[in-house]
């Protein structure tokens, strides 16, 4: 399971919280500095393991957070960033930040062309999916079907957040093959 730190902020105060859902849209509450939550996941993983961090911010104003773009590095572990993208803009903006990896939540894109825009600009992008039993939260589409299309888009991954119990994982995409 890949650790999942809510973000939220600007420059000089990012703040972190715990994490619901509100439907398929990500919800902090409470209030910790960042830097304490990044290092608490940092501590509970290994060394191979990346951390998610999710852009509360820009899920509230439907717009990405440039400032933790700018702003937000991790040293000797990957960061995967999350971040609410509409369209190819938002994935080049995005990518100017320092992260492992840049996931794009389906329920925020506008459609399959952003994708296979995004996957031309980096191959360090990867789909996101906001489930609930084994759903994809605002389509209602089932999981494994999403991944098919994931696959014929040419995408080699995907994310998949279970909202339910705020976990998160990152799954090879010909492991959901029916």
């Amino acid at each position: 399971m890949i650790p999942i730190v809510p973000a939220a902020g600007k420059r000089g105060a990012f703040r972190s919280g715990d994490l619901s859902f509100d439907g398929p849209v990500p919800v902090m509450t409470g209030d910790r500095d960042l830097k304490d939550a990044l290092l608490d996941a940092y501590n509970l993983t290994g060394d191979d393991e990346p951390i998610a961090l999710l852009d509360i911010d820009g899920f509230e104003s439907n717009f990405l957070n440039n400032e933790i773009v700018k702003e937000i590095r991790i040293k000797k572990r990957d960061l995967l960033f999350i971040t609410y993208i509409r369209d190819s803009e938002d994935v080049i903006s995005a990518l100017t930040g320092s992260f492992s990896g840049l996931g794009i939540p389906l329920n925020t894109v506008r459609g399959d062309d952003v994708l296979t825009d995004a996957l031309s600009l980096s191959e360090y992008v990867f789909p996101v999916v906001f489930s609930r039993d084994d759903r994809e939260i605002a389509s209602g589409e089932a999981v494994y079907r999403i991944s098919d299309r994931m696959r014929k888009l040419g995408f080699g991954r995907m994310m998949v957040i279970d909202t339910v119990h705020l976990s998160a994982e990152m799954i090879p995409l010909t492991a959901l093959v029916n």
